[in-house]
């Protein structure tokens, strides 16, 4: 459930969907009413302690105890924005590009290339979706050269337009509130 290279979500069963509407249920009745910090953090930890379960009964993709991994990802959430050479992070590893490549095949049927656009995307849209940047900076500090480079990314990885993103997620907020 918390593999950084794996992102496919966690299947719930019935009994599990059940008790997770009744917490969200508690969650949006406090948020509503006295927004007791204390209670919504309880509320929140009985989810994820939930959703954690259900992810145990789930067959683990791969495992995240081997340490080369494990500094793979830590040199691409310290390195993304600037450093896109699937080398730069073999070299610092101590393994060839291509032997690196084949450790996250077998183990997640992902390359380093893929898992750094997933960091850059990801890091796109929570910026996106604070909504304190304007595109043009959102691209320069990702490391894009233009932000018509950004755009273009952007739509290849999500199927929408950082545009459409961003409208996307002020209907959300919207629905919300």
């Amino acid at each position: 459930m918390f593999n950084p290279f794996v992102n496919d979500g966690v299947l719930i069963s019935g009994g599990t969907e059940q008790s997770l509407k009744q917490v969200l249920g508690l969650i949006q009745a406090e948020e509503s009413g006295q927004k007791d910090e204390c209670l919504l953090s309880a509320y929140l930890k009985a989810f994820l302690i939930h959703a954690y379960r259900e992810s145990q009964s789930s067959p683990v993709v791969g495992s995240f105890e081997d340490k080369r991994l494990k500094k793979l990802y830590e040199l691409v959430i310290a390195n993304f924005k600037e450093e896109k050479s699937t080398a730069f992070y073999a070299e610092k590893i101590g393994l060839t590009s291509k032997r690196l490549n084949e450790i996250l095949k077998e183990k997640f049927n992902l390359t380093i290339t893929k898992f750094l656009h997933n960091q850059l995307i990801l890091e796109a849209k929570k910026e996106i979706s604070f909504g304190e940047k304007n595109f043009k900076e959102i691209a320069f500090d990702l490391g894009f050269s233009e932000q018509a480079y950004f755009s273009r990314f952007f739509k290849k990885q999500t199927g929408l337009t950082p545009e459409s993103f961003q409208q996307k997620m002020f209907r959300l907020s919207k629905y919300k509130s």
